[in-house]
């Protein structure tokens, strides 16, 4: 058995509402309390991880502010996650920090992540 949790999990469990990582502690502590049931969830979800083109500075405003100071029950997708302290300098083709959408189908899903990514690297490089 490997205990790690992987990086796809939490997108099933967006995209499920299946409290997968709680189901994965029973198997290793019975005892533990069964989780919730899930939650009804609808439409697809993307996870993607924006690179740095080039060396950038992670800047202290941008749209991940509302993530950061208004963090969301565990079960609720946040728009991003792995945001960088402000002022962090990444080196280019170093990842930036992660960011998630949901659509009505996979291919509005790709869509909305495709101009995520065109936004955040817009932003990041003062365009």
């Amino acid at each position: 058995m490997n205990p790690r949790y992987t990086a796809s999990v939490e997108v099933l469990e967006y995209a499920t509402g299946l409290p997968a990582l709680a189901l994965h502690r029973r198997v290793f502590d019975p005892a533990a309390p069964a989780p919730a049931p899930a939650a009804t969830a609808s439409g697809v979800v993307g996870k993607a991880v924006l690179f740095a083109r080039a060396p950038v500075v992670f800047p202290e405003d941008g749209p991940w502010l509302a993530t950061l100071h208004s963090p969301l029950p565990v079960e609720e997708m946040p728009d991003f996650a792995d945001i960088p302290p402000a002022g962090q300098r990444i080196e280019a083709g170093r990842p930036v920090l992660t960011f998630f959408a949901r659509a009505a189908d996979v291919t509005a899903c790709l869509e909305a992540l495709r101009r995520g990514a065109a936004d955040l690297d817009a932003q990041l490089s003062g365009g």
